[in-house]
């Protein structure tokens, strides 16, 4: 349930906009951890902890960096930040989302999608790290937010040739188009491209989410897809009611981060929401889902899931001329060399 940056709290919710991330720093200490504990099939995001370093030296020092390699070090973490407020498959949550959403973005490339769209981008490392071939990326933020982006990335990670940058598409779209936005910085709204949305819809209105969508749905050529994580409208509507869920939303709530919006996460459900926009679902993992492809030693406990289990994960693809799943990669995968 960590977050990333948001848009501006007092814009117009028909516009797309919602609060901002009061801690957007969470997340990079979250995605790294379980490569920091060496935990087996961790995400492979090893941008993240040096962005991470570079802003909190001593929030993450060697004294942190010791105590993760101490045999109790995953214990005492989890312990303080999971179990205390029952929010168990916090960590496996973030860890997945990421690989997951790295995993979609390098079949998009493979099958020859050449513009990935990272709405709200934050501190996303995708560009820099999974960028091939022709495909241009590009980063959709505030203004103050991308700025601080391009400021960290510069002293971080200075080699371009090494690190491809995004187009830096700088916006409030509580203010402008998600179309003139992209289309203003070369976007070709005649070719199929991949839209990410990672952990932001769940802090948006619902009308807020649905204008979002359609923006995003107009713009969208056929073969085009969507991914997202997706919070379970039975938790947020009491129907399941689980203390994990209850005590994380209220703290998100109470540093002014309230959890707006869900989903109801079943094939039907999705497909219903996206069929009037012409969309249609390509995979739903739900949470038991992605422990049995991630984390298939981890057993699934209903009183402690190592799993968040109120988070689903969403790839949907634009109705029309299909993209190839059968495609010779347009070029090989290879991430920068660290």
């Amino acid at each position: 349930m960590a977050t990333e940056s948001r848009m501006e709290p007092e814009a117009d919710a028909k516009l797309g906009a919602g609060p901002p991330g009061k801690d957007p720093e969470l997340l990079l200490c979250q995605r790294p951890l379980n490569a920091d504990l060496g935990k087996t099939n961790s995400n492979n995001d090893y941008i993240a902890p040096m962005f991470r370093d570079y802003l909190m030296p001593a929030r993450h020092g060697a004294f942190l960096k010791l105590l993760y390699k101490l045999p109790l070090g995953n214990r005492v973490y989890r312990l303080c930040v999971e179990r205390v407020v029952g929010a168990h498959g916090m960590i496996n949550y973030v860890d997945a989302r990421t690989a997951w959403m790295d995993d979609i973005v390098k079949q998009a490339q493979w099958q020859g999608i050449a513009q990935v769209v990272v709405l709200a981008a934050g501190y996303d490392t995708r560009c820099y790290r999974l960028k091939t071939g022709n495909t241009q990326f590009y980063e959709v933020d505030l203004p103050p937010v991308s700025e601080k982006k391009i400021k960290l990335v510069n002293a971080v990670i200075p080699d371009e040739k090494r690190f491809p940058r995004p187009i830096y598409a700088q916006a409030d779209l509580a203010k402008t188009p998600l179309a003139k936005v992209l289309e203003s910085n070369g976007f070709d709204p005649n070719k199929p491209a991949l839209f990410t949305c990672e952990g932001l819809l769940c802090y948006l209105p619902q009308e807020a989410v649905d204008n979002l969508l359609a923006q995003v749905s107009q713009l969208a050529a056929p073969g085009s897809r969507l991914c997202f994580d997706a919070l379970h409208r039975d938790h947020m509507d009491g129907r399941v009611k689980m203390r994990g869920y209850t005590n994380g939303a209220n703290a998100l709530a109470a540093r002014g981060e309230p959890l707006l919006s869900s989903w109801e996460t079943t094939p039907a459900g999705i497909s219903d929401y996206f069929k009037p926009l012409d969309w249609q679902l390509v995979e739903l993992l739900n949470p038991k889902d992605m422990v049995e492809r991630r984390y298939k030693q981890k057993e699934w406990r209903q009183k402690r899931p190592p799993m968040l289990p109120f988070e689903s994960y969403v790839l949907v693809e634009k109705a029309g001329k299909k993209v190839d799943a059968a495609a010779e990669p347009k070029a090989a995968l290879q991430a920068p060399e660290q």
